[in-house]
């Protein structure tokens, strides 16, 4: 990953002056099946978790997105919580 610096150069000297805090792990979208949330999920925390050993500094922060579906078409259900 590079990006632009203020001479237009491409190269990883802006880098410096971001502050790592952790990830955002994108797993899709528009997702109506509640059991493939789940495990897309728990897939997504252990990769954070297997990511976090290769990081700059502790992980403060690790967002995995929503990906919950909304019923557009007729024949789609909208999506069941367990009550909590």
């Amino acid at each position: 990953m590079w990006m632009r610096t203020r001479a237009g150069d491409a190269g990883a000297a802006g880098f410096a002056r971001i502050k790592f805090c952790g990830f955002h792990i994108f797993s899709g979208s528009q997702n109506l099946n509640s059991v493939a949330l789940q495990e897309a999920h728990a897939k997504t925390l252990q990769l954070g978790i297997q990511l976090a050993a290769y990081a700059p500094s502790p992980v403060r922060l690790l967002n995995i997105g929503g990906g919950l579906g909304v019923p557009y078409f007729p024949g789609e259900r909208a999506l069941e919580f367990p009550s909590w």
